[in-house]
Protein backbone atom coordinates (compact mmCIF):
# COMPACT_ATOMS: atom_id res chain seq x y z
CA UNK A 1 0.00 0.00 0.00
CA UNK A 2 2.85 2.39 0.78
CA UNK A 3 4.45 1.59 -2.57
CA UNK A 4 1.21 2.44 -4.37
CA UNK A 5 1.00 5.76 -2.50
CA UNK A 6 4.59 6.64 -3.41
CA UNK A 7 3.94 5.70 -7.01
CA UNK A 8 0.93 8.05 -7.13
CA UNK A 9 3.00 10.89 -5.67
CA UNK A 10 5.76 10.29 -8.24
CA UNK A 11 3.27 10.22 -11.11
CA UNK A 12 1.58 13.40 -9.88
CA UNK A 13 4.91 15.18 -10.17
CA UNK A 14 5.25 14.11 -13.81
CA UNK A 15 1.70 14.79 -14.99
CA UNK A 16 1.96 18.59 -15.51
CA UNK A 17 4.93 18.17 -17.82
CA UNK A 18 3.39 15.22 -19.61
CA UNK A 19 0.22 17.19 -20.31
CA UNK A 20 2.00 20.35 -21.43
CA UNK A 21 4.19 23.16 -20.29
CA UNK A 22 7.75 22.89 -19.16
CA UNK A 23 10.69 25.06 -20.22
CA UNK A 24 10.42 27.55 -23.07
CA UNK A 25 12.45 30.48 -24.35
CA UNK A 26 11.32 33.91 -25.52
CA UNK A 27 13.42 35.32 -28.36
CA UNK A 28 13.40 38.72 -30.01
CA UNK A 29 15.12 39.88 -33.15
CA UNK A 30 14.81 40.93 -36.74
CA UNK A 31 13.04 38.78 -39.27
CA UNK A 32 12.63 39.51 -42.96
CA UNK A 33 9.26 38.26 -44.06
CA UNK A 34 8.44 36.90 -47.51
CA UNK A 35 6.91 40.26 -48.48
CA UNK A 36 10.40 41.77 -48.00
CA UNK A 37 9.44 43.75 -44.92
CA UNK A 38 11.85 43.55 -42.03
CA UNK A 39 10.38 43.79 -38.58
CA UNK A 40 11.20 43.30 -34.99
CA UNK A 41 9.72 39.91 -34.25
CA UNK A 42 9.27 37.60 -31.28
CA UNK A 43 9.37 33.80 -31.22
CA UNK A 44 8.76 31.17 -28.57
CA UNK A 45 10.78 27.98 -28.49
CA UNK A 46 9.98 24.94 -26.43
CA UNK A 47 12.96 23.77 -24.37
CA UNK A 48 14.94 22.48 -22.76
CA UNK A 49 17.33 22.79 -25.72
CA UNK A 50 18.06 26.10 -27.42
CA UNK A 51 16.76 26.34 -31.01
CA UNK A 52 18.61 25.50 -34.20
CA UNK A 53 18.16 27.34 -37.52
CA UNK A 54 15.89 24.55 -38.78
CA UNK A 55 13.71 24.96 -35.70
CA UNK A 56 13.73 28.78 -35.98
CA UNK A 57 12.54 28.62 -39.57
CA UNK A 58 9.40 26.70 -38.57
CA UNK A 59 8.07 28.48 -35.48
CA UNK A 60 5.39 31.16 -35.52
CA UNK A 61 6.73 34.71 -35.52
CA UNK A 62 4.86 37.52 -33.76
CA UNK A 63 5.33 41.20 -34.50
CA UNK A 64 5.72 43.89 -31.88
CA UNK A 65 2.80 46.17 -31.19
CA UNK A 66 1.59 48.63 -28.61
CA UNK A 67 -1.80 46.93 -28.38
CA UNK A 68 -2.04 43.12 -28.41
CA UNK A 69 -5.41 42.85 -26.68
CA UNK A 70 -8.36 40.73 -27.78
CA UNK A 71 -7.68 39.13 -31.18
CA UNK A 72 -4.54 41.19 -31.97
CA UNK A 73 -1.70 38.68 -31.87
CA UNK A 74 1.74 39.98 -31.06
CA UNK A 75 4.00 41.12 -28.24
CA UNK A 76 3.88 44.45 -26.39
CA UNK A 77 6.95 45.51 -24.43
CA UNK A 78 7.23 48.20 -21.75
CA UNK A 79 10.39 49.44 -20.09
CA UNK A 80 13.60 51.31 -20.71
CA UNK A 81 15.25 48.56 -22.73
CA UNK A 82 12.58 47.22 -25.03
CA UNK A 83 14.19 46.34 -28.33
CA UNK A 84 14.16 48.76 -31.24
CA UNK A 85 13.67 47.94 -34.88
CA UNK A 86 17.31 47.05 -35.52
CA UNK A 87 18.83 46.97 -32.07
CA UNK A 88 18.27 44.23 -29.52
CA UNK A 89 17.19 45.32 -26.08
CA UNK A 90 18.28 44.23 -22.64
CA UNK A 91 15.87 41.81 -20.98
CA UNK A 92 17.00 42.75 -17.48
CA UNK A 93 15.50 46.25 -17.97
CA UNK A 94 12.11 45.25 -19.39
CA UNK A 95 9.22 45.95 -17.01
CA UNK A 96 6.29 44.21 -18.74
CA UNK A 97 5.89 41.85 -21.67
CA UNK A 98 2.39 41.08 -22.90
CA UNK A 99 2.11 38.17 -25.31
CA UNK A 100 -0.96 37.22 -27.30
CA UNK A 101 -0.23 34.13 -29.37
CA UNK A 102 -1.72 30.96 -30.80
CA UNK A 103 -1.04 29.27 -27.45
CA UNK A 104 -2.57 31.92 -25.19
CA UNK A 105 -2.61 35.47 -23.85
CA UNK A 106 -0.25 36.12 -20.93
CA UNK A 107 1.67 38.96 -19.32
CA UNK A 108 5.09 38.85 -17.65
CA UNK A 109 5.88 41.41 -14.95
CA UNK A 110 9.30 42.31 -13.60
CA UNK A 111 7.77 43.82 -10.44
CA UNK A 112 5.81 40.65 -9.66
CA UNK A 113 8.87 38.52 -9.01
CA UNK A 114 9.16 37.73 -12.74
CA UNK A 115 5.86 35.83 -12.81
CA UNK A 116 3.66 35.29 -15.86
CA UNK A 117 -0.08 35.74 -15.31
CA UNK A 118 -3.07 34.80 -17.43
CA UNK A 119 -6.02 37.07 -18.25
CA UNK A 120 -7.54 36.26 -14.84
CA UNK A 121 -4.35 37.49 -13.11
CA UNK A 122 -3.51 33.93 -12.04
CA UNK A 123 0.20 33.09 -11.86
CA UNK A 124 0.94 30.46 -14.52
CA UNK A 125 4.73 30.52 -14.71
CA UNK A 126 7.96 32.42 -14.24
CA UNK A 127 10.54 33.86 -16.64
CA UNK A 128 14.07 34.92 -15.82
CA UNK A 129 16.03 37.32 -18.02
CA UNK A 130 19.09 35.70 -19.59
CA UNK A 131 22.03 36.91 -21.61
CA UNK A 132 20.84 37.91 -25.06
CA UNK A 133 23.81 36.22 -26.71
CA UNK A 134 23.46 32.93 -24.80
CA UNK A 135 21.36 31.33 -27.50
CA UNK A 136 21.63 33.69 -30.47
CA UNK A 137 20.05 32.37 -33.67
CA UNK A 138 21.56 33.86 -36.83
CA UNK A 139 20.62 32.12 -40.06
CA UNK A 140 19.12 32.37 -43.53
CA UNK A 141 15.86 30.55 -44.04
CA UNK A 142 15.62 31.00 -47.80
CA UNK A 143 16.53 33.35 -50.61
CA UNK A 144 14.36 36.19 -49.39
CA UNK A 145 14.27 35.72 -45.65
CA UNK A 146 16.57 35.70 -42.68
CA UNK A 147 16.34 35.39 -38.93
CA UNK A 148 18.59 37.05 -36.38
CA UNK A 149 17.25 36.60 -32.86
CA UNK A 150 18.55 36.95 -29.35
CA UNK A 151 17.36 35.19 -26.23
CA UNK A 152 15.46 37.30 -23.76
CA UNK A 153 13.89 35.00 -21.18
CA UNK A 154 14.03 31.42 -20.03
CA UNK A 155 10.61 30.47 -18.72
CA UNK A 156 9.00 27.61 -16.86
CA UNK A 157 5.31 26.85 -16.67
CA UNK A 158 3.12 23.84 -16.09
CA UNK A 159 0.25 25.62 -17.86
CA UNK A 160 1.64 27.41 -20.91
CA UNK A 161 2.09 24.97 -23.74
CA UNK A 162 4.38 26.33 -26.44
CA UNK A 163 3.78 24.29 -29.59
CA UNK A 164 6.33 21.60 -30.46
CA UNK A 165 7.91 22.07 -33.87
CA UNK A 166 9.52 19.18 -35.68
CA UNK A 167 12.93 20.40 -36.86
Amino acid sequence: MKFFGLLLVALAQLVPFALGGGVFYIYEGNTMFMDFTTNQAWSFYRGPDLPTCDYAAKVDVYRSGSDVSANKWGVACDGGSCPGRWLPGDSSNIDRLEINTSFGHYTWYKNRDHHIVDLNDKVVGKCEPISRDEGKVDCRTGLASFITQWTFFKCESDIIEVPVVQA
